[in-house]
């Protein structure tokens, strides 16, 4: 019985010695798996892996800052919305930053630097006797409108010609972030130019009447509103109205320059 069982034994291990021979050899051969930073990157970085990223030079491709991009195949988690900056309370509207003093003179610099440049690059053209010769192409083609309006509003056509510049450059699309429109700028106005510029010539003859006709304040109204005139007792310390007011008095000037 023994001898039989000694034969069962003998015969298994002759079986499992070539099965053992056999694994011995094919070790080195077959790859063991790929940790998961392989299957991103592609085997020694020589192929493909199945969520490679973009590469450039061998390196691969990292995502800009701040941006919600992949990385190595697989999409960052969204990232949460910034918290909102605190808002004025309800009904008011967020005041503009005001200018410390020093800066206010730079504001009127600038603002004549960027008018004589823009008049030396303005072609030269015949007065009409209705427009100077230095209102640029894009406000001249609305010369009939800019006549009609100052006249039903008894203002300078000049005045309105500089205003339209400023506003727009003479762009009949041209919205503002606020969301006025059109070649005066007008909040709520009409796209259509006539009516627009209409608009935008009461606007400004009703202002210098409430202002005695100081040109200054009126233009001052027209871009912070009568509210922040009269808060301040004068132009606001605001830089896009100084730089307003700035601009729309030098292409007067200029404008108005026979």
């Amino acid at each position: 019985m023994a001898s039989t069982h000694r034969a069962v034994l003998v015969g298994i291990l002759v079986w499992l010695f070539p099965v053992a021979l056999l694994l011995v050899a094919t070790d080195g051969i077959v790859p063991a798996s790929p940790a998961p930073e392989s299957v991103a990157d592609g085997v020694d970085g020589r192929t493909p892996g199945l969520f490679a990223a973009a590469r450039s030079g061998g390196a691969a491709a990292q995502p800009s800052p701040g941006s919600d991009s992949w990385v190595h195949g697989l999409p960052l988690l969204p990232r949460l919305p910034a918290a909102p900056a605190p808002s004025a309370p309800t009904g008011e509207k967020a005041a503009p930053a005001e200018l410390p003093p020093e800066q206010l003179a730079e504001v009127e610099t600038a603002a004549r630097a960027a008018v004589a440049l823009e008049a030396r690059q303005v072609p030269a053209a015949r007065p009409s006797g209705r427009l100077g010769a230095a209102v640029p192409p894009s406000v001249r083609q609305w010369e009939n409108l800019i006549v009609r309006s100052a006249e039903r509003s008894h203002l300078d056509g000049n005045l309105i010609a500089a205003l339209m510049m400023t506003e727009s450059g003479g762009d009949p699309r041209a919205v503002s972030p606020k969301g006025a429109v059109g070649l005066l700028q007008v909040m709520g106005g009409s796209f259509d130019p006539e009516v627009n510029v209409q608009q935008g010539a009461e606007i400004l003859d009703g202002l210098l009447k409430r202002y005695g006709s100081r040109l200054d304040l009126a233009l001052a109204a027209y871009n912070a509103g009568p509210a922040s005139v009269d808060r301040y007792g004068g132009i606001p310390p605001f830089r896009e109205t100084r730089d307003h007011v700035f601009r729309v008095l030098l292409r007067l000037d200029l404008y108005g320059a026979r």
